[in-house]
């Protein structure tokens, strides 16, 4: 395998947790392991320590028992529903604002 390939497959293997597992204060322990068992050379090990301090950062930004959202599709989702609602409602005269500030959309 070339270094270059490794990298891409290395980063392929994080983002595929991090998408489903999301990210909690530990998960920094889990992508280390998970890559740890696919690094093959020097440039392979010393980015999957980046991946993982990366990782260890923004896990360390949760609060306990909770986690951060992983992938944006949560956050797509959210607003493509909060989009045809506003649609649906516009037909009857009453409007969302989905600029408005006082919305908040709970994604946890």
């Amino acid at each position: 395998m070339t270094p270059s390939s490794e990298l891409f497959q290395l980063a392929a293997l994080a983002k595929e947790a991090v998408r489903k597992q999301h990210i909690k204060k530990d998960s920094w322990e889990v992508i280390e392991r998970l890559l740890n068992q696919e690094v093959q050379g020097v440039e392979g090990k010393v980015f999957a320590n980046g991946i993982r301090d990366f990782i260890k950062i923004q896990g360390a930004k949760a609060e306990e028992g909770k986690l951060l959202v992983g992938s944006s599709e949560i956050i797509e989702s959210a607003f493509s529903k909060l989009k045809l609602l506003d649609r649906e409602c516009g037909n009857s005269g009453y409007r969302i604002r989905t600029n408005d500030p006082r919305i908040m959309i709970p994604l946890l």
